[in-house]
Order: structure tokens, then C-alpha cells, then sequence
């Protein structure tokens, strides 16, 4: 019984251990790059450090990320770049930006004339789109990202915990015997 108590009392304080995953997303629009990054229970990566590096390595810009957790760096997308976010004690999470991924607009209508005429300016319509836009999609973004986590070590570690149980009750099945 004491053996019991010692690996109970042993194994109590790594319970509440929990560990997490950084995420992180990126776009590129109307010359800006837009950084967001969050771990995998949701928190945003609070004043993380930031760099976007070329595909040769040469850090490009670097920053810190703001309390929620993103960036926006002004620049151009002509090859691809990497994002990386370093959230400090491992945690780093790299995300590839694309240029050649990304759509490819037109502001001209059916007829070929541009027929937007809503007493507002056609950058003013974009930027009420592209916030409207973003503030719906961020729940989805972030779910995908917390689906995304790898079930694997889990499982492994569940099976590790079943075989470490049915050991530890066949050690004291043949002390019982002795």
C-alpha cells in the first residue's frame, strides 16, 4: 500500500501538465503581410518575437507581435518567405508564404468598365470587406489550428499509461503471492 502511495504522491504533480502548441497563420494583401499567432488552447502568442526570412535565410524584417497576437509588416511578396514566430522555451512555429498561392483580383465588371458606385471609394469597399472578412474567418482559422495538433504522441502516451498500469498491478499480484 505504501508502494502505492509513494508512485501516486510521485506522479501527482506532472497532472496539470499540458503541453501546447504554437500556431500560426499568415496572408499577404494590398502589400502587407498580416501575421496571427495563437497556441493550440486558443491564447494569442503575447509579444512574441517575429522574422520573416527569404528562402536563403536572410532575415528580412523582424518585430514583436502585439497582445492579441499579430503583426502587420509593410512590405512586397515577389518570391516566397518564411514567417517564424518564437514563442520562447521551444516553442517556434514556422509558416511559408507563397507568392505564387495567391489569387489573382480584378476590379473591372462583366463589361469591362468598373461599375462600383456606392459613394464610397473601391479601397474603402476592400477594406470593409477584408475586416468583415477576417473577423469571421478567425474563429474558423483557429479551430482548424487546434484540429490540426498531432493525435499521435497521445495516443502513444495512452498506451504507455494502460501497459505502466497492468504492470504496476501484476508487480503487486506476484508480491501478494510470495
Amino acid at each position: 500500500m505504501n508502494l502505492v502511495l509513494l508512485l501516486v504522491l510521485l506522479f501527482l504533480p506532472f497532472s496539470g501538465v499540458k503541453a501546447h502548441r504554437l500556431n500560426i497563420f499568415a496572408y499577404y494583401e494590398d502589400g502587407e503581410i498580416n501575421i496571427e499567432s495563437f497556441f493550440s488552447d486558443g491564447t494569442p502568442c503575447r509579444n512574441c518575437r517575429f522574422s520573416i526570412v527569404d528562402e536563403k535565410g536572410n532575415v528580412l524584417k523582424q518585430g514583436v507581435l502585439d497582445d492579441k497576437g499579430q503583426a502587420i509588416v509593410q512590405m512586397s511578396l515577389k518570391k516566397g518567405m518564411y514567417i517564424r514566430v518564437n514563442a520562447s522555451m521551444g516553442h517556434l512555429a514556422t509558416f511559408h508564404l507563397n507568392p505564387g498561392a495567391l489569387p489573382e483580383t480584378s476590379t473591372k465588371g462583366e463589361n469591362g468598365t468598373e461599375d462600383i458606385k456606392l459613394g464610397i471609394t473601391k479601397e474603402e469597399l476592400r477594406e470593409i470587406i477584408r475586416k468583415e472578412m477576417q473577423d469571421q474567418l478567425r474563429p474558423i482559422i483557429m479551430e482548424l489550428a487546434r484540429l490540426k495538433e498531432d493525435r499521435f504522441p497521445k495516443i502513444v502516451a495512452a498506451f504507455g499509461y494502460i501497459v505502466g498500469v497492468f504492470g504496476f498491478l501484476a508487480l503487486l499480484k506476484s508480491r501478494g503471492r510470495s
